[in-house]
């Protein structure tokens, strides 16, 4: 049989399958399998082990429910409706842990957890506390610099599972974006879901649904808070984001693969936040922009920057062809005293920073 485990971190989870699990039992945990795979922090895995562990921890869940009349064990925080009915399509029992937000934290100072931690406890009881929301956390990517707005996509129509088992169907955010933001405007932009907090509105998104998936532009507003998590973006070390939603519609699907999925085909939207805790890995930011700048003058000029700096590169780096290792490294000495590109493109940033 299947056991699914959910409950907040910090619950007893893990406890409670080492003491009801027999050897042999599949035991899916998403903690140890990140420190299996290399994480040096147990609750907090980044990189490509972070990546690794999700897609392990895929595989480890289609075993356990292609064979649900083997014993396996399953940590599963919260379960969306779909995920819900697909555990119960396979018979699976299901015991949710829940020993109250004030034990949970404790538990957390006590063990030393990382900040995440603490964040999804608190979204935990949230989510428990307005009924059916959920959320779907994404990672980001960084790749532009600015200090006004973002732009990326917070879901995407990738046929690929995340890691609570949902794809998203196109077409899912079409009705709430029409009849409850009046065509994809004025989305709060939050920071990790704090709905009950002012100074967690960062700013307003404005949202529309693409070929690739949900497309947004999100705003900054000109407070501390905002501005803070915009310059998180700016320098890499803000990578993800999340937004709240409720199912309205979805259904058991078999994919191409053979893969079973929960496909989400009607969503109603709440907000897109900026989090820590990833699920998914296909949405990406396309841009954080500057909010008084000619972008299309921006462009030409970064790309005139990184053609000079190329040739430099180039130059320096990469020696003609011909040259053995020891010539290559007196003609790169050579070169350090005097580049004409180098020059050049010495020049060129001293006139771009002064505006010419």
């Amino acid at each position: 049989m299947i056991h699914v485990l959910t409950g907040p971190p910090c619950a007893g989870k893990s406890t409670y399958i080492r003491k009801n699990a027999e050897k042999g039992d599949l035991i899916v945990d998403f903690d140890e399998i990140a420190v299996t795979l290399g994480a040096k922090v147990k609750w907090d895995p980044a990189g490509g082990v972070l990546k690794a562990s999700l897609e392990a921890r895929k595989a480890a869940i289609d075993v356990a429910l292609k064979n649900p009349d083997d014993d396996s064990w399953i940590i599963q925080s919260r379960l969306s409706d779909g995920l819900k009915k697909l555990y119960e399509n396979a018979g699976a029992d299901i015991i949710e842990l829940d020993p109250g937000k004030d034990v949970c934290i404790e538990r957390a100072k006590r063990d030393g957890r990382p900040k995440n931690i603490f964040l999804a406890i608190e979204g935990w009881y949230e989510g428990k506390k307005v009924g059916k929301m959920f959320t779907k956390d994404c990672i980001v990517q960084y790749k532009d610099a600015g200090t006004g707005s973002i732009e990326g996509y917070a879901s995407t129509w990738v046929r690929k599972p995340d890691s609570y088992g949902d794809i998203v169907k196109a077409g899912a955010f079409k009705e709430t974006l029409e009849k409850d933001w009046d065509g994809g405007k004025q989305i709060p932009f939050l920071w990790s879901h704090h709905m009950d907090s002012l100074g967690a509105f960062i700013g307003t998104a404005v949202a529309d649904e693409d070929d690739k998936g949900l497309h947004f532009v999100a705003t900054f507003d000109d407070t501390e808070e905002a501005q803070r998590v915009r310059s998180l973006y700016k320098d890499g070390r803000l990578k993800k984001f999340s937004f709240a939603f409720d199912v309205l519609e979805n259904g058991l699907v078999t994919l191409d693969d053979g893969t079973k999925a929960n496909e989400l085909r009607k969503l109603k939207l709440y907000e897109i936040s900026a989090v820590t805790v990833p699920a998914n890995d296909t949405a990406e930011v396309v841009g954080v922009k500057a909010g008084k700048r000619n972008s299309k003058k921006d462009e030409d000029t970064i790309r005139q920057a990184i053609s000079l700096l190329q040739s430099v590169l180039d130059d320096e780096v990469n020696p003609d062809d011909g040259e053995d290792d020891l010539e290559a490294n007196a003609a790169a000495e050579e070169r350090k005293g005097s580049n004409p590109k180098k020059d050049d493109l010495l020049a060129y940033i001293k006139k771009t920073m002064k505006g010419d």
